[in-house]
């Protein structure tokens, strides 16, 4: 796997490119949108329960190659603003309504003329394929939008469903399987339970709450890895053994009945029932020195090499 290289992909919006794609009106409900949904956002949940998602499916579904990363960011300034994901070849822009009921039509700005106006905005500003998403946390308020979408905007928008939880994103993580599945490959574990999912998923929301202004998502996890560096697997590193000694690996393969791995940039062992992950990735000083331990120990039971474990 090939180190991917610190660049990302991001389209910048300007008052100066709003004004001269859609004039001085436009312009300034663009402002006030982006200052009421920042006021807004505080003490608010659900933007950051769907941006902790982005992260992570966009992160499980990167290729780890010199693909530029896709850069993520809420509250932009533009008419739909909730969040986009800037990728190399899709900028897709989303509106977020924690609601029971909303319309395409209703209202002083209908959804349905932001959707157009981000269309001509980011058509204007060469975006790559530009999409808007219309983000819903009630399943049957989506199939009815879906079923009344105006034609006008049907070639680029979509609506998605993403739950709230009643605020709570363990319920997120333990209720809803498509949120399990981007989080899993993110985890140190080649195996994770419903406990390392949830810690997975409270570590992202951390990350994208300390990149207010966005990120590329490779510094999103790696930020939220500073702040807590046991609980996510590795991202990007072309291969941990290289941090593994010879005469470690000897040791280990002649303990009998001892399995191990290095898989997610972490040491991992089971033998007799009982199984295990190293508390920190294998390219931490605290592996090199349990790596010394078990070579000066050398342990040749099970019971022995447990023994080592810190």
């Amino acid at each position: 796997m090939s180190t991917a290289i610190a660049i990302s992909v991001r389209h910048t919006v300007t008052a100066e490119a709003i004004s001269s794609c859609l004039g001085e009106a436009a312009c300034k409900y663009a402002l006030n949108k982006k200052r009421g949904g920042s006021n807004g956002k505080k003490g608010t949940r659900y933007e950051d329960f769907f941006l902790a998602y982005k992260t992570a499916e966009a992160a499980s579904q990167h290729s780890f190659s010199f693909d530029a990363w896709p850069y993520l960011e809420g509250q932009t300034l533009g008419f739909v603003d909730d969040a986009v994901l800037h990728k190399k070849d899709n900028a897709a822009h989303y509106q977020l309504k924690n609601v029971k009921a909303i319309t395409w039509t209703g209202g002083e700005h209908p959804i349905e003329t932001d959707f157009s106006y981000q269309i001509a905005l980011s058509t204007s500003l060469l975006q790559p394929s530009p999409s808007t998403s219309l983000v819903v946390s009630d399943k049957a308020l989506r199939d009815e939008l879906l079923g009344s979408m105006p034609e006008s905007i049907k070639a680029h928008s979509d609506v998605e469903f993403f739950p709230y939880g009643d605020g709570s994103f363990n319920r997120l993580v333990l209720e809803y399987p498509f949120i399990q599945d981007v989080l899993r490959p993110l985890s140190k574990s080649l195996s994770p339970t419903m406990d390392e999912l949830v810690s997975v998923y409270g570590v992202l929301i951390l990350g994208c709450m300390l990149h207010p202004e966005g990120a590329s998502v490779d510094e999103i996890i790696r930020s939220a890895k500073r702040y807590v560096p046991d609980q996510l697997g590795s991202i990007g590193v072309v291969d941990m053994k290289k941090f593994v000694t010879p005469e470690f690996v000897h040791i280990l393969g002649a303990i009998p009945g001892l399995v191990y791995a290095f898989d997610k940039g972490f040491f991992s062992w089971k033998a007799f029932g009982t199984s295990g992950v190293f508390e920190v990735d294998c390219s931490t000083e605290q592996f090199k020195q349990f790596q010394a331990t078990v070579i000066q120990q050398q342990p040749a039971t099970f019971d022995e090499f447990e023994g080592l474990l810190p």
